[in-house]
């Protein structure tokens, strides 16, 4: 089981600041942690907050498919903290989380109310 904290650590690894088998200092866990639940509660979905706060010692609270791209995302949030430039593309990941959260059903309308033609021509006459 992936808790919190390995999120945590692992975004701080690849912002360099952490290297494989440190232990995150206290305030790097609680930055982490807040920036974590600050980012995960700011997602919504179309019923309203999609989750709620969660520690450090908490299951992570996604699919495991991701993982990945949340550890990048939260490592984006906090290499500002640490004067480290972002390297990874939220926009792909955020739209992968919408695609298996969000779905819409398939919406069809009578030609007479999309079709523009009829009504252009009876204008010109």
């Amino acid at each position: 089981m992936t808790t919190v904290l390995d999120i945590v650590t692992r975004a701080h690894r690849k912002i360099g600041v952490s290297g494989q088998g440190e232990t995150l200092t206290a305030e790097m866990s609680a930055d982490g942690l807040s920036a974590f639940n600050e980012m995960i509660s700011a997602w919504e979905l179309d019923s309203g907050p999609a989750f709620s706060d969660v520690a450090l010692s908490d299951a992570f609270p996604l699919p495991d498919s991701f993982r990945d791209g949340v550890i990048h995302i939260l490592a984006a949030r906090l290499s500002p903290e640490y004067e480290l430039p972002p390297r990874f593309n939220e926009h792909d990941f955020y739209e992968r989380i919408r695609r298996t959260f969000v779905s819409i059903d398939e919406v069809t309308f009578d030609r007479a109310l999309t079709d523009i033609r009829p009504r252009l021509y009876r204008n010109v006459m």
